[in-house]
């Protein structure tokens, strides 16, 4: 059933990872059985200009419009001020700033729908909870489906011990708190969050915690659906013979929540093993895990890539053998799924998206016990690697049916379905990914 799709989405880019990839892989593969009319921001708050519009000068993609739904200039000053006056603010700033975009998108669809049917209206980025409501002004008779949703991911408190015992970081600790009290109370009893849920005909939840927390705290079905920004996997799988070094690779931000500090303690207690860590990533801590990696004595066995382009982020990947997760809090890291795509298997912390996404045919779980007991289990697993480099080969191989899995092959069937039934006024919570 071909239908008429408003799809919200403030970041997208053929260019660019994360929040970008995941909305640009959703309207490639949905644009396939639907016409899609895209509106996204040209001037995202926090981020350079959009790319679409140097993108559309010489391609384009069928059943697709892009519409560029402009900020409000007034709020993005405030929020830009704001930020620069208190950049710990930024977080409360963007939501204020992608709330008056979010508005703006609303107006701009109802004057859409009054010259073209639309069957149905996608909030797809941004869709933490603290930026739907339930003010926005509609056509009543348009169905409105949220998601994925982010809710509040839990942080485990032995990693933010550990932190508040080196001494890393006393704002991560505040922050910490604050997600702990103060956004687990919007979430659980923000009216306008509660009212938005109520109006949507179909919700979607990024981990199965966000699932549970929905279910728990709002009585509201929903579905946990990742989002997902791989289509399908691209090389074969990759062996090691245990000659040449094990090449692991860790990916992101480098400050607290991405937690390389974790990593190299880890590594630190196999020192002089056959060993050698690619890092890429950028971030304010860059400085601080330098000087780490030295006094660790293993900043020979690391190589520092720094912030790289999308496209040269997936040459790094070759050659690698095993991707490391130590992140404190995400939802799900878009490098794990794109390591996969290429035969490499994971070893990561048992939480978030992880927990799911993981199991023992592709990667590694390591249980959250306390901070000696991950560390522990962490070495206790590089090292069954290190002296049976078959193992590399095993996990590689049951990466391609986690991608069969989670890629989009399947992915936009199933989203295809459930929005059909979304249009035709059934029952869409019936369905389980």
């Amino acid at each position: 059933m071909r239908k008429n799709i408003a799809v919200v989405t403030q970041l997208i880019s053929p260019y660019r990872g994360t929040e970008n990839a995941i909305s640009w892989k959703y309207v490639q593969y949905m644009s396939e059985q639907n016409n899609l009319f895209v509106f996204y921001s040209s001037r995202p708050f926090g981020y350079e200009n959009s790319d679409i519009s140097k993108w559309q000068k010489e391609n384009s993609l069928p059943n697709v419009t892009f519409i560029d739904a402009h900020q409000d200039d007034f709020v993005f000053k405030i929020g830009e001020r704001i930020e620069r006056i208190c950049p710990s603010c930024h977080v409360g700033s963007g939501v204020l700033v992608k709330k008056s975009w979010l508005v703006n998108v609303c107006k701009k669809i109802t004057e859409l729908s009054r010259t073209t049917h639309i069957d149905c209206v996608h909030f797809l980025n941004p869709c933490g909870f603290r930026t739907l409501s339930s003010d926005w002004k509609l056509p009543t008779d348009i169905p409105i489906i949220y998601g994925s949703i982010q809710g509040v991911e839990p942080t485990p408190w032995c990693l933010v011990k550990e932190i508040i015992r080196q001494k890393h970081s006393f704002s991560f600790v505040i922050d910490y708190f604050i997600r702990k009290t103060v956004l687990m109370a919007m979430f659980c009893y923000s009216p306008s969050f509660k009212k938005a849920l109520s109006k949507a005909s179909l919700v979607m939840s990024c981990t199965p915690a966000t699932k549970l927390q929905i279910d728990k705290y709002h009585n509201k079905k929903n579905l946990f659906i990742p989002n997902i920004a791989i289509a399908s996997i691209e090389s074969a799988c990759i062996s090691w013979d245990g000659k040449g070094p094990l090449e692991l690779l860790w990916v992101g931000t480098l400050d607290h929540r991405k937690n390389l500090h974790l990593c190299l303690d880890v590594l630190a207690t196999l020192k002089n093993e056959n060993w050698r860590l690619t890092v890429v990533g950028d971030g304010p801590l860059k400085q601080n895990l330098h000087v780490e990696a030295k006094k660790k004595k293993i900043d020979d066995k690391i190589v520092w890539k720094g912030r790289v382009n999308y496209s040269e982020l997936f040459q790094i990947y070759e050659g690698k053998h095993l991707l490391m997760v130590t992140t404190c809090r995400d939802v799900m890291p878009c490098s794990v799924f794109e390591v996969m795509s290429k035969g490499m298997p994971v070893m990561t912390l048992d939480h978030c998206f992880m927990s799911v996404a993981i199991d023992d045919s592709c990667g590694v779980k390591i249980p959250i016990t306390n901070y000696s007991g991950i560390i522990n289990r962490f070495n206790l697993e590089l090292r069954k690697i290190l002296e049976t480099p078959q193992i590399i080969n095993q996990l590689s191989q049951g990466t391609e049916k986690t991608i069969e899995k989670f890629g989009w092959g399947r992915h936009k069937v199933f989203l295809n379905n459930l929005f059909d039934k979304v249009v035709k006024h059934e029952n869409p919570y019936s369905s389980l990914f």
